[in-house]
């Protein structure tokens, strides 16, 4: 097993020989289909895709045919030349590979906005790393509930206050991830604004100690 996704593994705490996927023949149909599936996404999808709180909390992971519980099917996606894999919870936004690119190892993630799709600046592999914090902050049952403005001033002095995790991706108009043990906060460039996630009330309440000084 590759390290492609140890910050996932360290983040939700699963061990490096767990294998919470799915068995390797459910994405047969996409085989079938599209000539081949991406190395970083057939790594994930049969070592991580049946956690149902890192996929399924949020945004969705595309889930296999006929499996039980969350799934999402894409409606038209058989007349793609695109192999999508993830959705926003509302379906306004789609991830996908084209399938020319589907023979590389870890390919560029196209997204689907306002029916056009164009690439965004990720591969596979740092887009789904990125969505598993989301999913992670989202998951906590201690958690901000609402995106706070930042400003520039009260950013820098946020680098300084939580370390960064080394997580940065194009989702969403960028997002970078900052935290501790126990805390995910995402800070999403385009709009200036933080979200978090605690493991405790205590360790929320902190957080929101530490905004309401900086007023």
């Amino acid at each position: 097993m590759s390290e492609r996704y140890a910050a996932i593994r360290a983040l939700w705490e699963i061990e490096s020989t767990a294998r919470i996927g799915y068995p390797g023949d459910v994405l047969d149909d996409w085989l079938r289909r599209f000539g081949a599936v991406p190395a970083a996404l057939r790594e994930y999808y049969t070592t991580l895709g049946a956690h149902v709180g890192m996929n399924h909390t949020q945004d969705q992971l595309v889930a296999p045919a006929n499996t039980p519980g969350t799934v999402y099917r894409i409606d038209g996606d058989d007349a793609t030349d695109v192999l999508v894999f993830y959705v926003e919870n509302q379906l306004a936004l789609q991830w996908g590979v084209l399938a020319a690119d589907c023979v590389e190892d870890d390919p560029a993630v196209q997204v689907l906005r306002d029916g056009e799709w164009e690439p965004t600046g990720d591969c596979v592999s740092t887009f789904l790393t990125a969505q598993a914090h989301l999913q992670r902050l989202y998951a906590y049952e201690d958690w901000s509930e609402e995106f706070l403005a930042i400003d520039r001033e009260g950013w820098g002095r946020l680098r300084d206050f939580l370390p960064a995790r080394g997580i940065v991706a194009d989702l969403y108009g960028g997002v970078e991830f900052f935290g501790g043990p126990g805390v995910v906060l995402a800070f999403f460039r385009d709009s200036s604004s933080v979200v978090f996630g605690c493991a405790d009330a205590q360790l929320l309440n902190s957080l929101f100690a530490y905004f309401a000084r900086m007023g």
